[in-house]
């Protein structure tokens, strides 16, 4: 199969990139507005802040109140929302294609012109508290916030996103409206558009708006420095949470695919070593899963599970057997072709998805400089062989990089992990 694509990249006349991917046989358009700042860009006093600007938003700009901003944008049919990374914000929609520009001129609003009234402010800041409060009452999210801030200790990405209780209650809107003209500049944003729509009128209506200028964020390449290879947090839960990984991981181009490989090896799906072997063939838990996050200079590999606190040693010492397999026998050809399938087929299906391919770009813009097409995507994991894998599983399996995090109601004795 070869795929045909219409990817442009167009930096305007006032500063920002454009992205485009015609597919004129969809009846929707996706459209995103990326701003590269995100929660890692933070000072420490700004904690949360970037994630607030994101929910202010969408309460109000000159020409739209909260209320017909939502209702113009409910109307369109679509599915819009926002949310904050550590690297950057993303507005984004699905719409009929007869709605690309008004749902563009809206978007340019709340970028450029959002008020940051004190009233709306206040109520929002409720909004958030909550959410954020909710987050630490939810084991899942709690573990995963605890050991990012202790895996990444040391780093621009150890903060919560969302900041803490004390910083957003101490943000005033004239802080975060003076925070929002300073990461809501042309030079930190891209917009993504794929689907069905008209570029010379995407072209004519974002040239034609103006947008505020300023310094792009430097972010430093600091390696992570846990403190400890083990630790925990205390609150009241059934189960025991577990999150395991290495977060100090410097890939190259290719390493990239091969993660992504050993991802799906590993525990990406239902016929997974450790879901094989952890779930089915033992029944310690209900679910275990790997996982990776790319940032611009780290990468992530973390395994995941949640089980009864009495099988924490048979549960660590059977992950510790599989780790031990595949570092000191590999993989077999079969795995390798089974992956590699997974993953081709996942790009095959992504083709047709309008909000996919709206995301990939980007994803390969920042972080590669370029697109990447999908037929040279293909390529790259056909070409991969099971001594590239077999070489690949000692940099990420480097028990001296290990960290350790468990959420349970008491610390229990935690064994070590031999691989």
């Amino acid at each position: 199969m070869t795929f045909q694509t219409n990817q442009k990249k167009t930096i305007l006349k006032n500063g920002i990139t454009l992205l485009t991917d015609q597919m004129p046989q969809n009846a929707s358009t996706a459209i995103s507005f990326y701003i590269l700042k995100g929660a890692r860009d933070e000072s420490p006093d700004e904690s949360g802040m970037t994630h607030f600007c994101e929910h202010a938003v969408f309460k109000g700009t000159p020409s739209y109140t909260k209320n017909t901003l939502a209702e113009t944008l409910d109307m369109m049919g679509g599915k819009y929302n926002a949310y904050t990374a550590n690297e950057r914000v993303c507005i984004y929609n699905i719409v009929p294609s007869i709605y690309v520009s008004q749902c563009l001129e809206i978007f340019c609003d709340m970028v450029n012109n959002s008020l940051f009234d004190e009233k709306e402010i206040d109520l929002e800041r409720e909004v958030i508290l909550n959410e954020l409060r909710m987050g630490l009452e939810i084991p899942q999210n709690r573990i995963n916030d605890e050991f990012d801030e202790k895996s990444f200790a040391g780093t621009q990405l150890s903060p919560p996103i969302i900041g803490t209780v004390e910083s957003v209650s101490g943000f005033t809107a004239d802080q975060l409206r003076d925070y929002y003209h300073q990461a809501f500049i042309a030079e930190n944003i891209i917009v993504s558009i794929a689907g069905n729509f008209n570029e010379n009128e995407v072209l004519t209506l974002l040239e034609n708006t103006e947008f505020r200028h300023g310094t792009p964020p430097v972010r430093k390449d600091l390696m992570p420095s846990p403190e400890h290879s083990v630790g925990w947090t205390i609150m009241p839960s059934e189960q025991l949470h577990i999150i395991a990984g290495n977060s100090r991981l410097r890939l190259t181009f290719n390493e990239h695919r091969l993660i992504r490989i050993l991802d799906s090896i590993m525990g990406d799906n239902m016929s997974s070593r450790l879901f094989q072997r952890i779930r089915e063939d033992l029944g310690l838990c209900y679910s275990v899963h790997t996982s990776t996050a790319a940032y611009t200079f780290e990468t992530q590999f973390c395994i995941n599970l949640s089980i009864a606190a009495r099988n924490l040693k048979k549960t660590v010492n059977a992950i510790s057997d599989i780790i031990t397999d595949i570092k000191h026998n590999g993989i077999t050809e079969s795995e390798l072709n089974r992956a590699k399938q997974a993953i081709i087929n996942e790009v095959y299906l992504s083709f047709d998805k309008a909000q996919l391919r709206a995301a990939r770009m980007v994803s390969q813009l920042v972080k590669y400089g370029r697109f990447i097409p999908f037929d040279e995507t293909i390529a790259g994991y056909n070409a991969i062989t099971v001594a590239d894998v077999n070489a690949f599983v000692h940099k990420v399996f480097d028990i001296d990089k290990w960290y350790t995090h468990l959420l349970y109601r008491k610390e229990c004795d935690m064994p070590a992990w031999k691989f």
